[in-house]
């Protein structure tokens, strides 16, 4: 049994606009009895739909399982849950379809049911189709202006502002596609704009990273929950100290520096140390330099050693060059537990360091409150407050310099400087030998 309805109609087919008529044929493929509006499920019903451009137009595409589409109105949106898709064609067909023979259902916007209204109303001619797709553009109707544009090329295939909206660039008398140019230049479209195979391979890595970055700092946040319960605490534990992964270092890092408790900071430490990353390395030389507690910095010093000492000089070097005297002195403070002689030059330079401090001229309530800089200054700060310059005597390091080299010239820049000049050493010497 078939049946085959037929219309006139404007449809978009695969970018193609052409004149003629929208032609439905159902084929039956059992025996049920059908009714006048020939109901019938998709599980006994093969589609051959062949559209082209037409008038009337139909609010809702199905798409459905055997890939084929069909064009209708929903007649029972409100279902659930979906048992049947109900639906009544153009033609006034109903038909009805078993739940899971529909893939996708896509439904029409006011303004796409106005332009099938009105898209038969212009020419089909270079300048009626041209005002079609200013309307379209008007109306911010993406696809139905590329398809009119594209068909504005069967027409004139050289029209060149169609040309250039759908992306074509003109080489050597020839019309090209720019996603075909830059495919030859070994280009990609990737999240809107254009990449090589490396850079999305570089930001794919990125994101993936990034995401098992956050994941870490959920998980060890239960972690840390688990410790607290006396059920889970024993294992919670385990699972923290034995942590190997490259993502977690900045979620061990994190709850380093919020932590309270010494025991679990020291578990997190482990962590980090069986991380061999230069990332996991660099964050234990921070530690052992920034952290306020000073046992934290000697359990990260600790591990330094283990590790390798030598390998955190440079980190601890660039730190002498800080505005913090405090933080000179306990980068200091490292290298000479460390043992790292290669750092004594870098030493006698900060043995005495001078800043700026802000002080009161003693007409303001209040003592000297100062906040020191690398730089002097002179200048005054107004409200009674002025800044002058203060020099520092390094403690750390000098108790560094004089672990390091067995010397000790105290306060003397010049007198270690000299010294250091009779050894005749290179920079990576250990400046204790005879």
């Amino acid at each position: 049994m078939q049946k085959i309805v037929t219309k006139h109609s404007f449809f978009g087919m695969k970018g193609k606009w052409k004149r003629g008529r929208h032609v439905v044929v159902v084929r039956i493929r059992s025996d049920r009895t059908c009714s006048q509006n020939f109901v019938f499920t998709a599980g006994v019903v093969a589609f051959t739909i062949a559209i082209t451009l037409g008038g009337q137009v139909l609010a809702d595409r199905f798409e459905l399982a055997n890939g084929e589409t069909i064009e209708g109105t929903l007649l029972n949106p409100s279902e659930r849950p979906r048992r049947v898709w109900l639906v009544r064609s153009s033609d006034g067909t109903s038909l009805q379809f078993d739940a899971d023979a529909v893939t996708h259902v896509t439904r029409e916007t006011p303004v796409q049911k106005e332009f099938h209204e009105i898209v038969s109303e212009y020419p089909d001619t270079i300048e009626g189709q041209w005002k079609l797709a200013e309307w379209c553009q008007e109306k911010k109707l993406e696809k139905e202006r590329h398809d009119i544009l594209e068909h504005m090329l069967e027409l004139d295939p050289d029209h060149v502002e169609a040309r250039r909206l759908l992306g074509y660039s003109r080489i050597d008398g020839k019309w090209h596609k720019r996603e075909q140019l830059m495919a030859e230049r070994g280009y990609s479209r990737y999240r809107g704009t254009w990449k090589t195979a490396q850079e999305i391979e570089l930001s794919d890595r990125a994101e993936q990273t990034e995401v098992a970055q956050k994941n870490w700092i959920v998980r060890l946040k239960k972690l840390r929950m688990l410790v607290d319960k006396p059920q889970s605490s024993d294992s919670a534990a385990k699972e923290i100290r034995e942590i190997s992964d490259r993502h977690a270092v900045g979620a061990l890092m994190l709850g380093i520096s919020k932590e309270p408790a010494f025991r679990v900071r020291s578990w997190y430490l482990e962590s980090l140390s069986r991380i061999a990353t230069q990332e996991a390395f660099s964050a234990i030389v921070q530690i052992a330099i920034d952290h306020p507690d000073p046992e934290t910095r000697l359990s990260a010093t600790e591990r330094l050693i283990v590790l390798g000492p030598h390998q955190a000089a440079s980190y601890a070097v660039a730190s002498l060059a800080s505005e913090d005297s405090a933080r000179i002195n306990r980068a200091a403070e490292l290298l000479g537990r460390l043992g790292v002689s290669s750092a004594v030059d870098s030493l006698v330079k900060v043995l005495i360091t001078v800043h700026t401090a802000v002080v009161s001229d003693g007409n303001s309530e209040g003592s000297t409150n100062a906040t020191f800089t690398p730089s002097g200054g002179g200048l005054s700060m107004g409200g009674g407050a002025k800044r002058i310059k203060v020099e520092s005597k390094n403690e750390a390091v000098l108790a560094a310099l004089v672990k390091l080299t067995s010397v000790n010239f105290e306060w003397n820049p010049t007198a270690w400087r000299s010294w250091m000049a009779t050894r005749q050493s290179p920079a990576d010497c250990d400046f204790r030998r005879d």
